[in-house]
């Protein structure tokens, strides 16, 4: 597929640029979707045409406060991976109406995400996210 891709693009006179993967519908789905109000597949391909532009995708400063001490000074992709991990299970539809980048409103974990956006059970699980303690 890749080499197909590449014979293509050097038929048709069109760079193409190799780029890691790595969290681009997460970092899509939480920095891009709402800001834009694309779907979660266009706000993936937007990180990833900026990451072939050389642009770095790091954490919102809502999200960066939820970082335990150890992973605070640790590479970008390490912190999107916990944050990822902590979120994991959240619907897609409630990051649209998600309070990421208002920091003026947000106070804590329970904030993220407007009232009626999450499920019962996604909304207790959010809980876990400073105290580290599995809910069950």
């Amino acid at each position: 597929m890749i080499s197909a891709i590449k014979a293509r693009a050097k038929k048709m006179g069109v760079a193409v640029f190799e780029v890691n993967p790595a969290y681009t519908s997460q970092i899509g789905k939480m920095k891009y979707m709402k800001r834009f109000g694309i779907s979660i597949h266009e706000a993936a391909s937007f990180v990833i045409a900026r990451r072939a532009m050389g642009f770095k995708e790091k954490l919102p400063p809502v999200l960066g406060t939820l970082l335990p001490e150890k992973i605070v000074g640790t590479h970008h992709w390490a912190q999107w991976g916990y944050i990822s991990k902590m979120l994991k299970g959240k619907c897609t539809c409630a990051y649209y109406r998600s309070e990421l980048f208002n920091v003026n409103k947000f106070r804590s974990t329970n904030e993220l995400f407007l009232p009626g956006a999450l499920t019962d059970w996604e909304a207790k699980s959010l809980l876990t996210l400073k105290s580290g303690k599995p809910f069950s």
